[in-house]
């Protein structure tokens, strides 16, 4: 890569770097306002959520450090086609991860100690589903590859 790209790929990488430490920051402090009024299921999605959020981050991260480091660009044809087919995924499973909450909300309810099942917490239980589908499917993308 050119100088100029170089400079252009740490600054993406910076911005990213900033970006995640916003998010986890008002994510923790949230999560620490909610627990003030007491121990629900509601926090314990949204520290989940936090952490997986945290997770994706380090690991494109890491990678978007070393394709730098390697002369390579942060986001080539293949990294944008890995991301497509797992955006198309997850939400093709999404949709039945809000078919299976709206089912066994009851059940679910139950399984909680949160009867009814409130909405903010349904909603926490889908995001983060629907957040671990992505990162699987994007880690099985990123392995076997996505075909032409």
């Amino acid at each position: 890569m050119k100088e100029k790209q170089v400079r252009v790929e740490k600054a993406r990488l910076g911005l990213v770097v900033v970006i995640l430490a916003a998010v986890v920051a008002t994510l923790a402090l949230y999560a620490m306002g909610a627990m003030k009024d007491g121990f629900d299921m509601g926090a314990v999605l949204l520290l989940a959520i936090a952490l997986i959020i945290i997770l994706i981050f380090v690991l494109l991260v890491r990678r978007m450090s070393r394709d730098i480091k390697e002369g390579m660009p942060m986001h080539d044809e293949m990294s944008k086609r890995v991301v497509e087919k797992a955006g198309y995924t997850t939400y093709l499973i999404s949709i039945y991860i809000l078919l299976g909450i709206g089912i066994f909300e009851e059940t679910i309810s139950k399984a909680i100690g949160q009867e009814p099942l409130e909405v903010h917490t349904a909603t926490g239980m889908a995001i983060l589903l629907m957040a671990l589908v992505f990162a699987l499917s994007w880690a099985y993308h990123s392995k076997k590859g996505v075909p032409q």
